[in-house]
């Protein structure tokens, strides 16, 4: 068990924005997998856009992890993108906003 452990915490180290698309999570439920939904929370998270707020390291350390090699399969089982990590842009919200108005 403790190089489980070992190896969960090195996977885990805090990185660069620049190396996170090389470091991928190995532990728990996780092979490196890009994206990582939280079975709790039904959220899904892209694990080269995460932040602080995604709590990613709670998630694997608390087993709630369901890890994913694409978006598509993540919102096929019924997942929402994480807001943290993936920021609706600026265009996105607009039009949401433009097509509300639209119907009211």
């Amino acid at each position: 068990m403790g190089a489980d452990v070992n190896r969960v915490a090195l996977a885990l180290r805090p990185v660069s924005k620049e190396q996170r698309h090389i470091m991928r999570r190995y532990g728990s439920h996780m092979l490196g997998e890009p994206y990582l939904g939280n079975t709790k929370t039904r959220e899904v998270h892209d694990l080269d856009n995460e932040t602080d707020a995604c709590r990613i390291s709670h998630i694997v350390t608390t087993s709630t992890d369901r890890p994913f090699v694409t978006l598509e399969a993540a919102h096929d089982e019924g997942y929402k993108d994480c807001p943290h990590c993936f920021p609706r842009t600026p265009s996105a919200q607009s039009n949401a906003t433009t097509s509300i108005a639209s119907f009211t």
